[in-house]
């Protein structure tokens, strides 16, 4: 079987993916034209890769192959999330989850599918909160339950999303870009506090070896966030460390493909997340689910809620950083049975987002590292479905017509 070796995201023109209105839902913020919304260009040039074809496939493969494309299609089609009745942070794990792909119902439209991040981007309301706001003339997240999560939580996604950098943003009806995101990050990085997700946007923005200034006053780069966190503990941190160990994931692969050395913190980065993906499989349990205690010690107790969040949570990290030769190792394909198995057989279930978006994001990764499936994938066959379902009721209406 061939895999996918460029696992970043392609270039993906499709303007009307974000073409939406900013339109206010509370008196505080100004109305913004909708064409402020539009961007031809949102994700990062990259070329597109040839997909496996069948002939490279075993049945097992196509098999497998055919029931992720089943229930990824399920949770994108049938789970819609709403901006009234979900959160900023419910929303953004659905972007983790499909990228550049995910919607969402607008409600204040008739319930319209817009594009999530350029929904979010813009600041408008979900679940009556906005999750930005100005400081000293730039945007930044609010940390507060069902917004962001933690500092850099915002544009750590839409880095693993591949948005550019010079996409549009508007707050407090302020025009900006996802630059002005990124200077605001790099200025309230501190010592000894989580820089996970800080790592993983800044990486994909910034030059490996770039400095800054904190507005502490103190000198940055990416290897000193590098330092910092392997100091920090992995079992205890967020989500059972699996956001640290992306971080320093995202990290190494960003200097792999740059083809820059592996060199002091650099070089300590990438041994760490080798050594861990060796410790990370003897937790693994015999029906393929990852320890529900995550890197702590090998676990199986828990009911399909606990073993889902934690398989989702670790296979997106293993999905993500494992070397392409190692992606056909049973005990990655035993995982991504079990996690896909455990999805479709529990549809009717509501979902934490945070363990659905993660669940959803390691499956979409597998898809596109080893099936060749591109992001704007979906969307473009939601849109033909779209297109399809229009001239369908057209040509029922003119039916209609003539008969009368």
């Amino acid at each position: 079987m061939r895999l996918n070796p460029r696992y970043d995201v392609v270039v993906l023109v499709i303007t009307c993916f974000f073409v939406l209105s900013a339109e206010p839902l509370c008196a505080q913020e100004a109305e913004a034209d909708a064409t402020e919304a539009t961007a031809s260009e949102t994700v990062a040039d990259e070329p597109t890769e040839v997909a496996p074809t069948v002939a490279d496939l075993t049945p097992e493969q196509i098999q497998l192959r055919d029931k992720l494309k089943d229930c990824l299609d399920f949770y994108y089609y049938e789970y819609p999330l709403n901006s009234q009745a979900h959160t900023s942070w419910e929303i953004m794990h659905m972007v983790i989850g499909f990228g550049i792909d995910a919607m969402h119902e607008r409600a204040d439209a008739g319930n319209e599918m817009v594009n999530s991040i350029a929904w979010l981007c813009y600041n408008n309301t979900c679940r009556h909160q906005r999750m930005l706001y100005l400081h000293q003339g730039r945007p930044r997240g609010r940390i507060a339950r069902g917004l962001e999560g933690h500092h850099g939580q915002f544009l750590a996604v839409l880095a693993q999303a591949g948005v550019k950098a010079d996409y549009p943003m508007r707050v407090s009806g302020k025009k900006m870009t996802v630059a002005d995101l990124i200077e605001q990050e790099k200025l309230t990085c501190r010592p000894r506090s989580e820089l996970s997700f800080k790592l993983i946007g800044l990486v994909h923005y910034l030059g490996s070896d770039e400095n800054w200034q904190s507005e502490q006053g103190e000198t940055w780069n990416i290897a000193r966030i590098l330092k910092e966190e392997i100091a920090q503990p992995i079992s205890g941190s967020s989500c059972g460390g699996t956001h640290r160990m992306m971080g320093l994931s995202y990290a190494v692969h960003k200097r792999r493909q740059r083809e820059e050395p592996f060199t002091g913190q650099w070089g300590r980065a990438k041994k760490y997340v080798e050594d861990y993906h060796d410790y990370t499989f003897k937790l693994q349990n015999p029906d393929g689910s990852m320890s529900t205690s995550f890197f702590r010690r090998r676990n199986d107790q828990g009911g399909v809620v606990d073993r889902v969040r934690t398989t989702g949570h670790v296979l997106e990290w293993l999905v993500f950083s494992l070397p392409d030769e190692n992606l056909g190792d049973e005990r990655v394909t035993k995982a991504v049975h079990y996690l896909t198995d455990a999805l479709n057989s529990d549809r009717r279930r509501k979902w934490h987002f945070g363990t659905l978006g993660h669940a959803v994001h390691a499956l979409v990764l597998y898809e596109q590292r080893v099936f060749g499936a591109k992001p704007g994938q979906r969307r473009r066959e939601w849109e033909e479905k779209a297109d399809v379902r229009e001239a369908s009721l057209g040509e029922s209406s003119n039916e209609q017509g003539q008969a009368s």
